[in-house]
């Protein structure tokens, strides 16, 4: 991000720039990792407005932010994919997760 800018300011820009040209797939490494709780949520709303837009793909550890965010999850063990589907069972049945995710 821009040195000198507000966080608000910088997601503006990042927004922006994210939606210039001809961009079809955002891809997102761990974009909630060591940044403090309000600009996370800031984030959130930036990636939660972004994704009627474009389409997101998110590698993330934070698995409630991005179950929230998600429309659909595919969860990794070891580089393979073991379960893949929609992400709001996962996000509101802790059963479930439990069952799918170890978790």
């Amino acid at each position: 991000m821009p040195s000198g800018n507000s966080t608000g300011r910088c997601f503006i820009a990042c927004r922006a720039r994210a939606l210039s040209g001809n961009v079809k797939l955002l891809l997102l490494d761990e974009p909630f990792e060591g940044l403090a709780p309000t600009v996370v949520q800031e984030l959130f709303t930036v990636f939660d407005q972004l994704r009627q837009e474009v389409s997101i793909i998110i590698v993330e550890h934070n698995l409630d932010l991005v179950l929230a965010l998600a429309d659909r999850v595919f969860a990794l063990e070891r580089g393979a994919v073991f379960h893949t589907g929609p992400a709001q069972p996962l996000l509101t049945d802790l059963n479930y997760r439990k069952q799918i995710l170890w978790l």
